[in-house]
């Protein structure tokens, strides 16, 4: 039999990015500059190895290899479990790393003292092979996939036009559980309790394991609508579904557990599966109070002793209506214990104090200022997974719903539960053969909650367990539906290749795979004066949208204008038919185009990204590109322009009864009720 804990450490190697724990606070150059130290030689060594194509594993494979030239079967003298140790004390050296790989907990556990950064990565590299040694820098970077999935076809038209969607099988966690154990009990476990050491010691110890408060649950896999009739199509199985809001924050799995004699202990776990709980510090006090935790006059605790249940954290108004999602951030920062947080809370009155007095990072016109005055953070409920010790994760979702709806004591402004909508699924229609009565009132409730600025709707079978592959959560949103999302027509200015979509694209870093946007901001300028430069605020990317073959076009067609190279530490100035402002938290483009390009995209609505102070679109797509002699970039949006259609699309002028219409026009449903 392998040692005990085998199957915890190769799914940590072979899937670092489910490592979650393990936080390592380094990057590409980081990491290379740390690794040259260690190896007692300099950065730029590193930085001149001849012939270095590929990732940074790549880069020290390439250097070891010419420097040292070992034996090719010399492999190193550390094993797996040791690795595993020194890992253990680097991410300790990582405030964002989980408490039980913090300084304090691994020197309580240890008889030795705990290595520097510099000598637990000489303790690793020095006792390498070259190419174990670029297995674990993409294991410090969590990314394996560029050593596992080499990119063979170095032309970027080739690996675009000529590429075949069945080359390549990446290998999943699941599909690696289920080879690992054919039994399938190693998932189920994971899924329970969506971390892979809990999964592997389950499957070690032979006991599947189930929920347990404190460790977090799997989040479903939602499936994308890409229609009212595509996103029934999902639920062919089930008489009946629910349609219910999908709301704009950010996602809470909240646990609490009831401690005699002591305050209940709350844990908030983020989408990303980390432990948010000093992040979401501001809606302890709300949790408490709707499952009557809090010791108010007549109020009976909704628990006994320990739940699990599903939230949506969202900014809200001094009046309880919700708010644009990107003030989410700054109210985060703002009510946060810990390294995301600008403030401390004092344990005795639960209130706050300033730690440091932070700049508003979003102002711009009186229009977007982000002060946080009135605005607060609330709870959206929409499922339980865990109550008193009893898993809930196979009862249907009608039942689950019931029980959230006896735990949960509704606050208006505060804590609320989703609104849904019930929809028969085999009811007759005395109309159209080919428009069932499901559909058409799916698309009324759709179209009536985009009329009102919402995200859109989650549909959910009545009789669906959590997380149940056969019977899918499928997500509706406009963005999804071809013709829905928000449209804008801007101009592109950069492009650069970035790494991590070549690799989803599976094409040479040749290739330019992001796009750099950017609207006029002295249009009127211009037409005054002709001889006027116009001046272009760039501040998003955009490296979705496009077909392989239409990505492919636009390379072309940027590669022949004769753009100009960039150099990193300092921006294009020169050469160029325009003057322009880039937003200070874009990475550098590789590349300006000496004359703008018009292109059209389209997203979910409009947000800000922090520290910027316009409008953008969120999610961004390229749906169109345009050669200057079929739409020239003077014909596209100004800045202004923008701004007026965000400001109407998120609500902040009279525009919701124009969003009414046009939802009624598009789905003809002025003759239904409201």
């Amino acid at each position: 039999p392998l040692p005990s804990g085998t199957t915890s450490v190769i799914f940590r190697l072979l899937f670092p990015e489910e490592d979650h724990k393990r936080k390592f606070g380094l990057r590409d150059k980081s990491l290379i500059r740390d690794i040259a130290d260690g190896l007692g030689i300099s950065e730029d060594t590193f930085d001149k190895c001849d012939g270095f194509v590929g990732c940074p594993g790549d880069q020290v494979h390439d250097f070891l290899h010419q420097r040292y030239s070992p034996d090719k079967s010399y492999c190193g003298n550390l094993d797996i479990f040791e690795v595993n140790k020194l890992l253990d004390q680097l991410a300790s050296t990582s405030p964002w790393s989980h408490s039980d790989y913090s300084k304090q907990t691994l020197s309580r556990n240890s008889t030795k003292s705990l290595l520097t950064r510099k000598d637990i990565l000489k303790s690793l590299y020095r006792q390498m092979a070259p190419y174990e040694a670029a297995v674990l820098t993409q294991i410090i970077l969590k990314d394996l996939r560029e050593l596992l999935y080499p990119q063979i076809e170095k032309d970027p038209t080739a690996a675009l036009k000529d590429y075949n969607i069945k080359a390549v099988k990446i290998l999943t966690k699941e599909s690696a559980m289920f080879a690992w154990d054919p039994s399938n009990g190693m998932n189920r476990s994971y899924r329970a309790r969506w971390d892979v050491d809990a999964a592997a010691n389950a499957f070690e110890s032979g006991k599947e394991v189930g929920p347990k408060i404190g460790v977090q649950i799997a989040v479903p896999k939602s499936q994308k609508g890409r229609s009212c009739k595509h996103a029934l199509s999902f639920f062919s199985s089930s008489s009946r579904v629910w349609a219910e809001t999908k709301y704009d924050g950010e996602r809470a799995q909240i646990h609490v557990q009831v401690i005699p004699g002591q305050k209940p202990r709350i844990t908030i776990f983020s989408k990303s599966k980390r432990d948010s709980t000093g992040d979401r510090k501001a809606v302890h006090a709300i949790i408490l109070d709707c499952l009557g935790l809090s010791g108010q006059s007549g109020v009976e605790p909704r628990i006994k002793n320990s739940v699990a249940l599903d939230a949506e954290m969202v900014p809200l108004t001094l009046i309880g209506s919700f708010t644009e999602f990107w003030r989410i951030r700054r109210l985060i920062r703002e009510t946060a214990v810990g390294i995301r947080g600008s403030r401390k809370w004092s344990r005795e009155n639960n209130t706050q104090t300033q730690e440091q007095n932070q700049p508003d990072d979003c102002v711009s016109e009186s229009s977007l200022l982000s002060n946080t005055e009135g605005q607060h953070l609330g709870l959206v409920f929409f499922d339980v997974m865990h109550r008193d010790n009893d898993s809930l994760v196979q009862t249907p979702y009608y039942r689950r719903r019931e029980i959230l709806e006896q735990l949960i004591i509704k606050q208006p402004g505060k804590a609320m539960l989703a609104d849904r909508w019930l929809i028969n699924l085999h009811e007759p229609f005395h109309g159209s053969p080919s428009d069932c009565a499901a559909r058409r009132v799916l698309h009324a409730i759709f179209a009536r909650r985009i009329a009102i600025g919402e995200e859109g709707l989650v549909l959910k079978a009545v009789d669906s367990e959590y997380n149940e592959y056969r019977k899918p959560w499928v997500k509706l949103k406009k963005d999804y539906i071809e013709g829905l999302g928000d449209t804008v027509d801007l101009v592109v200015l950069g492009a650069a290749c970035v790494p991590d979509r070549a690799l989803e694209l599976r094409v040479p870093l040749t290739t330019l795979t992001t796009f750099y946007i950017g609207a006029q901001t002295n249009k009127e300028e211009t037409l005054n004066n002709p001889k006027a430069l116009p001046h272009f605020y760039i501040y998003f990317t955009a490296a979705y949208g496009l077909s392989r073959t239409e990505l492919e076009g636009l390379n072309f067609l940027i590669r022949n204008d004769d753009p100009v190279r960039c150099n990193t530490k300092r921006l294009v100035r020169f050469g160029l038919k325009y003057t322009y402002t880039m937003y200070d938290k874009l990475a550098r483009p590789e590349l300006m185009l000496r004359e703008p390009l018009a292109v059209e995209l389209y997203g979910d609505r409009f947000t800000v990204s922090e520290g910027s102070k316009q409008y953008e679109l969120r999610w961004p797509r390229i749906t169109k590109y345009f050669r200057r002699h079929e739409r020239s970039w003077s014909e596209c949006m100004s800045l202004q322009d923008l701004r007026t259609q965000a400001r109407e699309a998120v609500g902040r002028v009279a525009a919701k009864e124009v969003a009414r219409k046009e939802a009624e026009i598009t789905f003809n449903l002025t003759a239904l009720p409201a």
